[in-house]
């Protein structure tokens, strides 16, 4: 079965993709994050103008931040839409930010007859398989953690913090080793992401929202309990958006995409993808390293347009250049 994942670039922070996938005139759509409300209105003109249809029969979001959800509610009044997924906190504590998406979103569903479902581990959302969160770690442990801010990415020093990262891992090179943070903390919210995992004829794509290290470990876990091989089938592996190291380790990406191979071997033949802003930033090219080392290439938006395919007609794009 053929596939094709259109990841859109976005201003500032956010991430929007769509996902098509099946055989002329019988092809199914998904909608994972959309990003701003101008990242909205071009995932509803390329599912116009380039899948060639009016209707989404599933729209994700992964968590609800706002640069994540504006554009979906876009694409919720514009387009035909089968099944809305998404989280509804509630805290018992007025309105949070989260909340306030929420009721966006579901009042637009409400009004269009559209059903709302919430992505927990174990669901299904077409062929993909939510991996994390577990609905007791989102209501028992992560949901009472919303307004928290956690996360070393956010603090003042981070200018600083960034200069020390490049020593240390130009440091860590030269030794032959791996820079990447052991044990980062990131917040309740982010952690929340829906992790989505889906296989065409053994070619595996993950979509991984905002998920920090213990979101990501969690879903490891449930796809080790379900037989799922992620490093040996994995293709496609969309990173949590602005490449934040502090989100991965080297020990996940072990699990996730596999162990690093020794030097000369063949050519990268599976794909990253990471949301950036034009401007970029410095550190998504300390993880694009590490996932060269483990025979994966990075390709991060910067201001374009990226496209992974299997099987499916061609659009005679350019090929995109991958982060150094």
């Amino acid at each position: 079965m053929g596939y094709e994942v259109d990841f859109f670039a976005v201003r500032g922070s956010g991430a929007a993709a769509a996902v098509r996938w099946g055989a002329r005139d019988r092809y199914s759509v998904l909608i994972y994050d959309g990003g701003r409300a101008e990242s909205g209105l071009q995932l509803v003109e390329h599912v116009r103008r380039r899948y060639d249809t009016d209707r989404v029969d599933y729209v994700v979001s992964s968590h609800l931040a706002q640069d994540h959800t504006d554009g979906l509610a876009v694409v919720l009044r514009k387009l035909k839409v089968g099944q809305l997924w998404m989280h509804q906190p509630r805290t018992r504590v007025g309105h949070s930010e989260q909340e306030l998406h929420v009721d966006v979103l579901a009042r637009i569903a409400r009004s269009r007859g559209i059903p709302i479902h919430e992505p927990f581990q174990g669901s299904l959302i077409g062929p993909f398989t939510v991996l994390s969160p577990s609905r007791d770690w989102y209501r028992e442990e992560l949901l009472p953690a919303f307004g928290s801010r956690v996360g070393p990415w956010r603090s003042k020093g981070r200018a600083l913090d960034h200069c020390f990262r490049w020593a240390a891992f130009w440091a860590a090179r030269q030794l032959g080793r791996e820079f990447l943070p052991r044990r980062a903390i990131t917040s309740a919210e982010d952690e929340a992401s829906a992790v989505l995992y889906a296989e065409f004829e053994g070619r595996g794509m993950l979509f991984s929202g905002r998920a920090g290290v213990r979101a990501l470990e969690g879903a490891c876990s449930y796809a080790e309990s379900m037989n799922i091989r992620l490093a040996q089938n994995l293709k496609l592996l969309v990173l949590p958006d602005s490449g934040n190291i502090d989100n991965l380790s080297g020990e996940l990406l072990d699990r996730m995409v596999g162990e690093r191979l020794p030097d000369g071997h063949a050519e990268p033949e599976r794909t990253a993808f990471i949301s950036l802003s034009e401007r970029g930033r410095p550190l998504p090219h300390l993880l694009a390293e590490s996932l060269r080392q483990r025979g994966m290439t990075a390709f991060a938006t910067e201001g374009r347009h990226l496209q992974h395919v299997h099987d499916m007609p061609e659009r005679s794009w350019r090929p995109a250049r991958p982060l150094d």
